[in-house]
Parts: C-alpha cells; structure tokens; sequence
C-alpha cells in the first residue's frame, strides 16, 4: 500500500483516517457491503505502538461503518502483533487466505 495509515506524521494520519471515513461512505453509496484493510507488505503492523495505532483508528471509524452498514475486513499476515480480545467479532484475512 502505498499510503498506509500508520508510519506517517499526524497530518497525514488525519487525512488518511479522513479518506477511509469517505471510503465508507462511498461503498454504502454504490452498494458495497465491506471494505478490505490491507495490513500486509509495507502496511503491516509491526509493532505494539503500530498496533495500538490502528486500534485508535478503526474505533474512531466504527461507528461510521455501523452507520453504513459497510463492514470494514482487516487483511493482515500471521506474524503481525495479536488484535485486542474484544474484536474477535472483527473478520480478518491471513495474507494467501482470501
């Protein structure tokens, strides 16, 4: 990904987080049911820090994507750092496992 929400100064974690808040809107606008968060590659999660970070984003979306109806799929790679206990209802791909 080339713009992957973590690993970036705070003005371009805003504008990101603002773009994927958009992004929810506009799947609900043409019909879509779920969007795919690729954490893989040069976006994975590779630290604790990084991990807290995406947590702190996609709580701040979640009420959105509920809004929507638009639900928001985490693509991410078995070596990346545990998701928090409470987001076992969350979906998450492995990478090769689509």
């Amino acid at each position: 990904m080339d713009f992957p929400l973590i690993r970036c100064n705070e003005e371009e974690r805003i504008r990101r987080e603002h773009l994927l808040h958009d992004l929810l809107r506009r799947a609900k606008r043409i019909g879509a049911s779920r969007v795919v968060l690729p954490f893989v590659d040069d976006s994975s999660i590779r630290t604790e820090n990084e991990k807290s970070a995406v947590v702190r984003i996609l709580e701040r979306a979640l009420p959105l994507a509920e809004e929507t109806g638009v639900e928001m799929h985490l693509e991410r790679t078995s070596r990346q750092p545990d998701l928090p206990a409470s987001w076992r209802s969350f979906r998450t791909y492995d990478q090769g496992k689509l």
